[in-house]
């Protein structure tokens, strides 16, 4: 008799992807564009092939040469978006302002889905932060506390202002907190004494230390 094939792991089914490997060629191909700083053509041919993919959304990308593990192409994409200097995000920004802000102005008109929008689609515009801000300040209202801590989260990895930190990681930990999360609560509290211990923040008239109020 034959012997059984040992290569599967149960009765596991291999997951189908979307993957084209013209998508990967034109990422490598954005990457080169967007290192010629001194080319506002090029730059700008970048952030389309770039934008085009963020707002395709659905297809993968090869995570290693092994091509057997993938990632989705718009995390990709806002890779190399994430990777901007401030030159970059300034003229991707003069490029992509103007189609987020009547996305977010939508959203504060009371269409929820639009933040995860502008979120999902135009993360590095000006708008983008104030997006992750809303949603966050949305989900917490809601009792959502986990989702709002994982949207503002996400804020403070896309480098917000210095000023902003402090009661971003506020915010999280709070979220975390009420979410039940207590070791990520703890991780935002510690962050906030080691680099912000004297912060304090307008909370309902009063103007609490935030590393304490975190730990309340």
């Amino acid at each position: 008799p034959k012997a059984k094939d040992k290569s599967t792991l149960g009765d596991t089914k291999p997951t189908c992807v979307s993957y084209d490997p013209e998508y990967a060629q034109l990422l490598d191909e954005a990457r080169k564009l967007l290192e010629n700083t001194d080319d506002p053509d090029s730059m700008a041919f970048g952030f389309e092939i770039l934008q085009t993919m963020i707002n395709r959304g659905e297809s993968f990308y090869p995570l290693d040469d092994s091509s057997t593990l993938f990632v989705g192409l718009r995390v990709k994409a806002n890779e190399l978006l994430a990777g901007l200097g401030p030159d970059g995000l300034k003229k991707y920004r003069e490029t992509y302002d103007a189609v987020a802000k009547g996305i977010y102005e939508q959203a504060q008109a009371g269409d929820f889905g639009k933040l995860h929008q502008v979120v999902d689609q135009y993360r590095f515009t000006s708008y983008g932060p104030k997006a992750m801000d809303l949603l966050g300040s949305v989900f917490f209202d809601r009792g959502r506390f986990a989702q709002a801590a994982g949207a503002w989260q996400l804020l403070l990895a896309s480098h917000p202002a210095e000023e902003d930190i402090p009661q971003i990681l506020a915010k999280t930990g709070t979220a975390y907190h009420l979410a039940g999360m207590d070791a990520m609560a703890d991780k935002m509290a510690k962050a906030l004494k080691d680099r912000y211990p004297l912060a304090s923040a307008d909370f309902s008239g009063a103007r609490p230390n935030l590393q304490e109020f975190v730990r309340q």
